[in-house]
């Protein structure tokens, strides 16, 4: 089954506004995000989502210059109704759900979800207990559109999942679960403080760092 990637990024951020082209290590955070999800065997596309809003075109242009990435423009709140039509654009069947400020994606963890999905019947799988900026989702094309067609909350329609774990008798739903619980570490990149510990960790560690050689290096 066809299975895409979908970055969703914008630049409108509030507590660190353009961050997704930021540099680290000489290179935007979406270039180095979007290399690292090459890494991922199981993948054939790989899609930048972002919205119409002005600012944004930023991320067009830089997008048209990475070969083989595939951009889509859709509406900034309704986020569900980007990933329908970014979905629609490549003929998705499977779909991986990324978000641009998380850097420390890890391709080996993507790859593991990606085959569990596949191995079952599911709708939806998730990773609990990893990092925050380090955990996957996976679900089928068919699963999104029937969110699409049923979901009128908007915080469903925002943050794309919801629907999917608020309504566990209409979607078969799946978990692999971080051997130990490491949610309470934060690997994500969403304020000034996380940036700069970002970069300190791509300094020390290389553009190839895993989210493990970084939860269990001593400071």
């Amino acid at each position: 089954m066809k299975t895409v990637a979908i970055i969703q990024a914008r630049m409108g951020s509030v507590r660190l506004p353009g961050k997704v082209l930021m540099p680290i290590l000489n290179q935007p955070l979406l270039k180095l995000l979007i290399d690292r999800v090459r890494c991922v065997g199981k993948i054939s596309r790989i899609v930048v989502a972002t919205s119409l809003n002005r600012c944004d075109d930023q991320i067009e242009e830089f997008v048209k210059g990475i070969e083989g990435i595939v951009l889509f423009r859709g509406s900034e709140k309704d986020v569900l109704s980007r990933f329908v039509g970014a979905a629609k654009l490549v003929n998705a069947e499977i779909i991986i759900r990324i978000t641009a400020d998380n850097p420390f994606f890890d391709c080996k963890l993507a790859d593991l979800a990606i085959m569990k999905f596949r191995s079952g019947e599911f709708d939806y799988l998730s990773t609990p207990g990893y990092p925050l900026g380090v955990g996957i989702e996976v679900f089928s094309a068919e699963a999104l559109f029937e969110a699409d067609r049923e979901a009128f909350d908007p915080y469903d329609r925002e943050h794309v999942t919801p629907y999917f774990y608020r309504n566990p008798s209409l979607f078969k739903l799946a978990e692999m679960r971080c051997p130990e619980d490491l949610s309470h570490l934060r690997l994500t990149v969403d304020t000034p403080e996380d940036m700069e510990r970002a970069k300190s960790l791509f300094v020390r560690f290389g553009v190839d760092v895993t989210f493990r050689e970084v939860v269990d290096a001593k400071d």
